[in-house]
């Protein structure tokens, strides 16, 4: 990941996304996202320069199509895009879900129970969890198991950081 692009402090997600480059359609993951740009977990072959068109598939359910020019990338891991020619309802869909994933704990449902049944763990709020790891790729990996088990990921790039 780019350093410029990773001091504009990109917020974690874990979208799903469809792709289509020169090299062809495939299912992927968006790890990161802020105004400008998004990180895309993929083993798709792209090229600095190249306009990328995916569908990201946001946590309303909605699906919205997004282009980006491929400004960096990782061999078989994915590549940084910075957004280009977003209309002004894509720019307001993006804050949407910038803003529900900045600092704000990944909330489950409460089920309402009687008195005598026991809530489990992954139905109550669980908070956030600090991720501290110097290597994209570890850092992707980490985030995206922490937010499956229902927390809400907090980067950090290294220990100052944290």
């Amino acid at each position: 990941m780019s350093t410029q692009l990773r001091a504009q402090e990109r917020v974690p997600v874990s979208l799903e996304v469809v792709c289509e480059s020169a090299s062809g359609k495939r299912d992927a993951r968006m790890s990161d996202i802020n105004t400008s740009g998004c990180y895309i977990d993929s083993i798709a072959q792209v090229a600095l320069g190249e306009i990328v068109t995916f569908k990201a598939h946001l946590p309303t359910g909605h699906w919205v199509q997004l282009r980006g020019e491929v400004v960096d990338r990782e061999w078989h891991t994915g590549f940084d895009l910075r957004f280009t020619d977003l209309t002004e309802e894509e720019e307001t869909l993006l804050a949407e879900v910038i803003r529900a994933k900045q600092g704000a704990p990944a909330r489950r449902p409460v089920v309402r129970r009687d008195k005598d049944d026991v809530v489990p763990r992954r139905e109550q709020d669980l908070g956030r969890v600090l991720v501290v790891e110097d290597d994209p790729v570890s850092m992707r990996l980490v985030t995206a198991i922490v937010e499956k088990e229902g927390y809400a990921a907090v980067p950090a790039w290294d220990g100052r950081e944290a």
